[in-house]
């Protein structure tokens, strides 16, 4: 098995080789060009588009597959479960009830069904069986709920950090680099200036505009000196968002 080291590495060798490929391809230089002249960084812009290409969905199967069994065992301890307490409950199931049938047994001795049935045990089967599927509902949510945000997650940052160096959000140019990063990576994917534009405004604006309005806050009262100290810290923008 690999080391952390290692494999931290072979990733930094993909993302330069992702990266090499992302500027060999025509227009590339030129959108960066755009983008750094109004302000941008280009080796943050570069490792963020390789960011956004990086497969994110590895887990996807391992997740999903650990859904199935984990509902299956709760499926297979139900089915268990209902079944073995109908056996147990039948009084056919036990001994003594032959013995009264041929009139060799004393029926005042024997217990009833009920009573011998087992059916705290049945109740236990049950409940492993609920939380089964409660993990099984994790996972769902999971793969529901986590799994578009983290496909997402590089793109709003990419559009953040354009925003946050130039002040302007340069829609088209990101369409532009979105889809040769995805054409380096080997992928067909191809982004649109309207795509870019609508993604913005549903996920990114809303997380600026919040932004903005805690640092209007918390610049009340500030001197000067210290408004031009803060703003000069705009490196924890992404972060803080």
């Amino acid at each position: 098995m690999d080391s952390w080291k290692t494999v931290a590495e072979r990733c930094d060798r993909k993302e330069r080789e992702l990266r090499r490929r992302i500027l060999s391809i025509p227009g590339s230089r030129r959108e960066l060009l755009r983008l750094t002249k109004a302000g941008a960084d280009q080796g943050r812009i570069l490792t963020l588009l390789a960011s956004a290409v990086t497969d994110t969905t590895w887990w996807h199967q391992g997740a999903r597959r650990n859904k199935q069994n984990l509902e299956s065992i709760a499926n297979q301890l139900e089915t268990v479960a209902n079944h073995a307490q109908r056996i147990s409950l039948a009084p056919s199931s036990y001994a003594t009830f032959w013995l009264e049938m041929s009139e060799m047994g004393d029926p005042k001795r024997a217990k009833s069904a009920k009573e011998r049935s087992p059916t705290w045990l049945f109740g236990l089967m049950r409940q492993y069986a609920k939380h089964c599927r409660d993990r099984a509902g994790c996972f769902s949510t999971l793969l529901k709920e986590y799994a578009p945000r983290q496909r997402r997650a590089m793109i709003d940052c990419l559009l953040l950090e354009v925003w946050l160096r130039t002040r302007q959000y340069h829609d088209k140019e990101v369409a532009s680099l979105l889809t040769n990063a995805f054409e380096a990576a080997g992928l067909k994917r191809t982004f649109t200036e309207f795509q870019i534009q609508k993604h913005r405004q549903r996920y990114v604006v809303p997380r600026i505009e919040a932004y903005l309005e805690r640092e209007a806050k918390s610049l009340k009262g500030m001197s000067g000196k210290d408004r031009l100290h803060r703003a000069l810290q705009g490196n924890d923008f992404i972060s803080s968002v």
